[in-house]
């Protein structure tokens, strides 16, 4: 009996631990401030440094990915002006 409750802690104790050999890597994007982001407003968002840098000021960002700016970006410059 004791010899069974062993092997099912051992059983356990396997199918708990993670083998993060077989995870892929993930991609860490890099973070820009909104300087640097603006300097490039361009090539990275097709518009005008004012642009992005009201974008990221209104949404109260310093710092970020060139993904997630582009996301605001482009939901600043769709919104309707009334």
């Amino acid at each position: 009996m004791a010899e069974e409750m062993e092997k099912k802690t051992i059983i356990k104790k396997k199918e708990s631990q993670v083998d993060f050999s077989k995870k892929e890597k993930q991609s860490v994007e890099s973070v820009y401030t909104v300087k640097e982001l603006s300097d490039h407003a361009k090539v990275l968002f097709h518009t005008r440094k004012e642009c992005v840098m009201a974008a990221l000021k209104k949404a109260g960002i310093s710092a970020c990915t060139v993904s997630h700016a582009k996301n605001i970006v482009k939901t600043f410059i769709q919104k309707e002006v009334v």
